[in-house]
């Protein structure tokens, strides 16, 4: 077993801290913990026996008040969105249209034969049918999408079946058929390249920029050239008709210099012109930027981060002193001058068993990190968020979390306005809404109006879905000022199925947002119909009271949810205004968590209810 080591949340040290976003205590139960996780990543062909799963009863949608500004707009029941850094996801287009895409399946099993490619498309005038099936003919997983001046679609996903990279695109950006391609990007390496994210580029805006990872030995694959999953790069100059670059390594980021990445653990800048950028890394790596500003053709690597131990090697390299890195999930953006602004979550780490194929981080490691390049090589990132203390305890409330292998303030996405302000969202473990066992993760916003010199303090952009998991958001990498798009996945259970909890499968629901440029979600769309709403006693087992007060007469509606999202039972009546009340019987309930839900008009409240 691993040792558990002793360790502080970021106080300062290594990262700048800003007063005003300095982080409440942590639990000391949580303080010492450390998660041993093996080396590898997950690409959805493990059917691992206790991973299998009996089909899931409960995949009806999810009855939960929708912000104004929100749209469900697919679901899948393959919750795996991401390994570490969310790829971009949503893309708004010249013609105004927004398109989306994530990994989509209806089986209820690891397995998911029917994965592939979910996507859809608003024109203007709202979104599409939510798809039942997957853009490819062939099962493949974790798109990225694009859209080229020359009006064509793309998305790019791994295809387990061949191994190789698929291309899916179309003539006309939200219309036509679809074409797919695996042969426009031949793989030279017998495994083939897995996990990719595609970018546009190049001065006329047509040319396609691809980064991949060879497949780990971890996961069935080789070394390549030296290195256990390198870093492949592949660019076409002409819309996607043919590849000038296909699968090569950077020099900067060969076996002379880093043994290993995985899969997910890089990102891409939205591009200008010729000038396109991403970011690389590892737990156990740097964290380093690579940009180059003649499309493709040669590259600057700068080092954001140096990791304090050279060509880490699990079976050779003790590391004892849980230095702080980052947790491997990034985003990256260029400023209108073509400056690279960098966002990772904050990781300590710790690998005291030599050649067991394991490391340990510690998943309650706080920070949101960001460096851009005006602060210059070495210079350390300045930490710009940290986890909320919700109920201003003076404590961060926390029981459990759902495993990503990330941070508690992680999976950050990144959009630049026209007027040259900065969005930044990310997923943040809630202090104070849990399920019982674990709390859950809420999407937060901060943005800067002076080029990251300063922050605002986090907003929970996600303030409807109280007891529910909202994670893997993905921002439009540009927006007009007014609102910033964003798709995120959500569902009623902290962590994943495919991976880390090992969750029972059921529906995740795939959500749109338009994010206010305000960030004041909550003020703006609850309207405060309920001004009070409680449940008591509570715990109970026999009956409970809801007693609520509303400030306008009007029809309430009270639904009762076990932690599955199922319908356990429902009440409607007209109400006055002033106080009302109402008793449930739960003599019939077996004992554990349950969510009460009061709405009237657009207005929603929810209280946990515990039953013994």
């Amino acid at each position: 077993m691993k040792k558990l080591v002793l360790f502080s949340m970021l106080m300062g040290g290594v990262l700048a801290a800003d007063a005003q976003n300095a982080p409440s205590v942590i639990p000391q139960h949580l303080k010492n913990k450390a998660v041993s996780v093996p080396t590898r990543n997950y690409d959805g062909t493990e059917v691992i026996g206790k991973l299998l799963r009996q089909p899931n009863a409960y995949t009806a949608p999810s009855t939960l008040g929708l912000d104004p500004n929100e749209a469900i707009i697919g679901q899948t029941t393959f919750d795996l969105q991401t390994n570490a850094s969310v790829q971009n996801r949503i893309y708004k287009s010249p013609n105004g249209g927004i398109s989306a895409v994530w990994t989509y399946s209806e089986s209820n099993d690891l397995a998911a034969a029917d994965r592939g490619t979910g996507y859809n498309y608003n024109n203007g005038g709202g979104w599409g049918a939510q798809p039942t099936g997957r853009l490819e003919s062939k099962r493949t997983g974790w798109p990225s999408i694009t859209t080229l001046a020359n009006g064509k679609e793309y998305t790019i996903a791994h295809n387990t079946a061949d191994e190789d990279l698929q291309l899916t695109y179309r003539s006309s950006i939200g219309t036509g058929a679809w074409t797919e391609d695996i042969t426009q990007l031949p793989s030279p390496i017998p495994t083939g390249n897995w996990w990719p994210r595609m970018t546009n580029g190049g001065a006329d805006g047509n040319s396609l920029h691809v980064l991949s990872v060879t497949y780990p030995v971890a996961n069935g694959g080789t070394l390549y050239n030296g290195q256990d999953g390198a870093p492949c790069y592949s660019r076409s100059t002409d819309g996607g008709a043919t590849w000038d670059i296909v699968n090569e390594v950077p020099a900067e980021l060969s076996s002379n210099f880093y043994p290993s990445f995985t899969g997910d653990n890089y990102s891409w800048a939205e591009s200008q012109g010729d000038t396109i950028a991403f970011v690389i890394g590892d737990n156990f790596e740097d964290v380093i930027l690579m940009k180059s500003t003649d499309n493709g053709d040669t590259w600057t690597k700068t080092t954001v981060f140096d990791f304090p131990y050279d060509m880490f090697d699990e079976a050779t390299t003790e590391v004892l002193d849980t230095p702080v890195t980052s947790d491997g999930s990034y985003a990256i953006m260029l400023d209108d001058n073509g400056e690279a602004h960098i966002f990772w979550g904050a990781m300590r780490v710790l690998n005291d068993v030599l050649g067991d194929d394991q490391t340990s981080y510690f998943p309650f490691s706080d920070g949101l990190c960001y460096w851009n390049e005006s602060m210059g090589a070495g210079t350390p990132a300045d930490t710009i968020a940290f986890t909320v203390d919700a109920d201003n305890s003076g404590t961060l409330d926390f029981i459990e979390a759902g495993l990503y292998y990330v941070s508690v303030t992680s999976m950050p996405s990144v959009s630049l306005s026209d007027n040259g302000d900065i969005y930044v969202t990310y997923a943040g473990l809630h202090d104070n809404l849990n399920n019982g066992s674990q709390n859950y993760r809420h999407i937060y916003a901060i943005k800067s109006t002076d080029g990251g010199d300063t922050w605002s303090l986090p907003n929970d952009v996600t303030p409807f879905e109280d007891f529910a998991e909202n994670v893997f958001a993905s921002l439009a990498p540009t927006n007009d000022g007014t609102c910033i798009p964003m798709v995120y996945q959500r569902d009623f259970e902290p962590g994943l199925a495919a991976r880390g909890d090992e969750d029972a499968f059921d529906v995740n629901e795939i959500v749109y947002l338009c994010v206010p440029a305000t960030l004041d979600v909550a003020v703006e769309e609850q309207h405060n119909i309920i001004d009070e709403f409680s449940v008591y006693p509570n715990p109970t087992g026999t009956s409970t009271k809801v007693s609520f007060t509303v400030n306008t007469a009007g029809n309430v509606v009270v639904n009762v949810y076990d932690v599955r999202g199922q319908m356990i039972s429902s009440y409607s009546n007209k109400v006055p205004a002033g106080r009302s009340s109402l008793d449930i019987n739960v003599e019939n309930f077996a004992s554990g968590v349950y969510f009460i839900n009061a709405q009237i008009g657009a207005d929603v409240k929810a209280q946990k209810l515990m039953v013994k």
